[in-house]
């Protein structure tokens, strides 16, 4: 989406705090900060969560704002700062084995520096999951379902999830590194 002169004119009241004028914004806007955040694997609650913060830390620091002309850039810079920090703060309290710690930071770094090559090829390999693995890997990693949970909404044991999970990562990874 280009940035056309009433969208200037509505960006720059609301980097002057005009509420109205931001609401207007987080309308126009939101769906490219969404997509955007998608793109680098942002997904369910955790994306909705992530274009919200985005805007409400743009409101509060909008001082910081250089121009106008640049806000959207400035936007999609803290959306994608926002998502390397959840993606940080969930390798640090997800257990992984060694490989798939060092392909889940691959994603991390990606995030971090705008790019995008591992997430479009992780993404086709979680699609092509069966339905119970996929469920499996989105409850736990995405959602942040705990093992514990997901083993009594399945009827399975801790151990199977435990197990499932390792067993799919591994095949992700294979996956990924197959693609690359």
């Amino acid at each position: 989406m280009g940035i056309d002169h009433d969208d200037l004119r509505l960006i720059s009241a609301a980097l002057a705090g005009d509420m109205q004028a931001f609401h207007g914004v987080v309308e126009r806007w939101a769906g490219e900060i969404r997509i955007h955040c998608s793109v680098r694997g942002a997904r369910g609650f955790m994306l909705d969560e992530l274009v919200q913060d985005a805007f409400v830390t743009a409101w509060q620091r909008r001082a910081q704002c250089r121009s106008p002309q640049g806000f959207v850039a400035w936007l999609r810079a803290i959306a994608r700062n926002q998502l390397a920090a959840t993606m940080r703060r969930q390798l640090r309290e997800t257990e992984l084995d060694p490989a798939a710690a060092a392909l889940a930071q691959r994603v991390v770094t990606e995030a971090e520096n705008d790019e995008c090559t591992v997430l479009p090829q992780l993404q086709r390999c979680v699609d092509e999951l069966s339905p119970q693995l996929h469920d499996l890997i989105t409850a736990r990693y995405q959602l942040g379902e705990a093992v514990r949970s997901i083993a009594q909404r399945l009827g399975r044991s801790e151990s199977w999830v435990k197990v499932s999970l390792f067993r799919t990562r591994a095949a992700l990874r294979r996956c990924v590194e197959d693609a690359s």
